[in-house]
């Protein structure tokens, strides 16, 4: 019993410390007497985020959208940084050979003894020939199709009579001044350009004209001769440009070539005179395949390009 007691006396004391222990508060609420816990209040879920707006593109006075610069793209070229531009590359020129610096020129055609006389006169062993000489230009219209125009010239001079040795010898005299003229047109073509050398393909075409007279003891019976003729061919050959010594300008051809030529000459006595009154008239023509060295121009050619 007595063990009860001093547990009950102990319990009696604990209650009394903590009642004295607590302080009473009027101001926040507290009365001193004991109240029963509040009730747990469910706990509240936060509320869910809205969506943030978007922002608007800011427009620009005129009403259009503001252009945004384009995103910069690095610089691959090494060594270089991102802001930096690669220097402009200059294109190359478009010839590097020296028939594509050159366009006109005048050009040395050739020289050729053209025969006038169809037949050997008096004493002589051959017909007589003029001597005509053709220069011209040549322009290239393109780099591969060009235009060779030439004008030859032959003129002899002379004035003197003779008398024939007799009756009976045939009435020619002292050979007058002689004359002739040549038109030459070619189309050359550069079928393969080098850096100092072309191959060409040269069409020509050319006509010859020349005549001569012979003096006689009698004038009724003096003789004037004529020829003309008509050549067309094509040469192949090819054109060296000095550029390697450095004058593009200056060129020398070398062609061969075929072609035909048609060619008339005649004698006939000046006087007029009729067949039966000693007068007479003579005349040779034909057309002849033959190589084109001289007749439609030199094998060897001297341009010189401006």
């Amino acid at each position: 019993m007595r063990t009860n007691f001093v547990r009950l006396l102990a319990f009696g004391l604990a209650a009394t410390s903590a009642t004295a222990g607590a302080q009473w508060d009027p101001e926040s609420g507290d009365t001193g007497q004991w109240q029963p816990p509040p009730e747990q209040q469910p706990q509240q879920q936060p509320a869910p985020q809205q969506a943030q707006p978007q922002p608007q593109a800011q427009e620009t006075p005129w009403g259009g959208q503001p252009q945004q610069p384009p995103p910069q793209q690095p610089n691959p070229a090494w060594g270089q940084q991102p802001d930096e531009t690669p220097p402009a590359v200059e294109p190359e020129p478009a010839g590097d050979t020296d028939h594509s610096k050159v366009s006109f020129g005048v050009s040395f055609l050739g020289f050729e003894r053209f025969q006038v006389d169809p037949f050997p006169i008096g004493d002589a062993d051959e017909p007589f020939s003029l001597g005509i000489t053709t220069v011209g230009v040549r322009l290239w219209v393109t780099e591969m199709i060009g235009l060779d125009v030439g004008l030859g010239l032959g003129v002899q001079t002379s004035s003197y009579d003779n008398v024939a040795t007799s009756e009976d010898d045939f009435p020619v005299g002292a050979q007058d001044g002689a004359f002739g003229l040549r038109i030459h047109v070619g189309l050359p073509v550069a079928l393969k350009t080098y850096e100092h050398f072309n191959i060409l393909l040269i069409p020509e075409l050319a006509f010859t004209y020349a005549a001569t007279s012979y003096f006689a003891a009698d004038p009724d019976f003096d003789e004037d001769i004529s020829a003309i003729a008509f050549d067309l061919g094509v040469k192949v050959g090819g054109e060296l440009q000095f550029g390697f010594w450095g004058v593009p300008n200056l060129s020398l051809q070398a062609t061969v070539g075929l072609g035909f030529r048609y060619a008339s000459r005649s004698r006939a006595d000046a006087g007029g005179l009729a067949f039966d009154a000693g007068g007479f008239e003579e005349t040779s023509s034909g057309i002849q395949l033959q190589t084109l060295g001289q007749q439609l121009g030199s094998m060897l050619r001297i341009n010189y390009y401006f």
